[in-house]
């Protein structure tokens, strides 16, 4: 009678969790394009980590060809976690070249980190432009696209031809052996920057999907 009792239990808590998760991940679709009517298409990657659903990335098709990638969304409102980060921008992807002097020989190296994700503090420090939430950057694309045009744009063979330009000094990048400095740049888009993901046991590329809602 028992065992009855909690089977006839457990069977509907199971599809209301079901639901539950299936209504979730219908509403981050829904609710973008209730919110911001300039956003035809939403494509959602549901595992952005590989590891444990606790991020997605969002990409955003808006009018008049307009891409945004919002990559590590907590969606789940983890407690202090960034909300996401912006990876993608129309046809371009951000970037940094790292300038690193040794502190004992004074030699430098350069270096070209691609697929580079802004945080908002990041943004909101590279725009001027307060941005907090993902309408936020919907709105402010115009913005965030005259902050991408003006950097340069590299590719890895000609990144090292910008060695003498406006490199920052960064002290937060602490580091024993060298003096570190950076330089914003950008990159053609290329959707190796999607990632990857484990299918059948084998690596595959990923893109973001546009029609399944039932990720989680």
């Amino acid at each position: 009678m028992i065992r009855r009792i909690v089977v006839f239990l457990i069977i509907p808590l199971f599809f209301i969790l079901s639901s539950c998760l299936l209504r979730t991940t219908k509403s981050i679709r829904n609710e973008i394009l209730k919110k911001n009517p300039s956003v035809t298409s939403v494509g959602i990657i549901p595992d952005w980590t590989n590891s444990d659903h606790k991020y997605i990335a969002l990409e955003l098709i808006l009018k008049d060809e307009k891409i945004l990638l919002l990559t590590s969304v907590n969606y789940k409102k983890l407690p202090d976690r960034e909300p996401f980060k912006l990876n993608r921008v129309g046809n371009y992807a951000f970037a940094t070249i790292y300038h690193f002097v040794n502190k004992q020989t004074n030699r430098s190296e350069v270096e070209l980190r691609t697929n580079q994700r802004y945080s908002l503090s990041e943004l909101r420090e590279k725009i001027g432009v307060q941005v907090d939430t993902i309408s936020d950057v919907i709105n402010k694309y115009d913005d965030i696209a005259v902050f991408l045009d003006s950097l340069p744009t590299v590719n890895k063979y000609n990144y090292q031809d910008l060695i003498d330009g406006e490199f920052v000094f960064r002290e937060e990048i602490p580091n024993e052996y060298y003096f570190v400095k950076t330089l914003s740049v950008k990159t053609i888009w290329s959707d190796k920057y999607y990632g990857t993901e484990i299918k059948d046991g084998k690596e595959c590329s990923r893109k973001p999907d546009y029609d399944n809602n039932q990720f989680l």
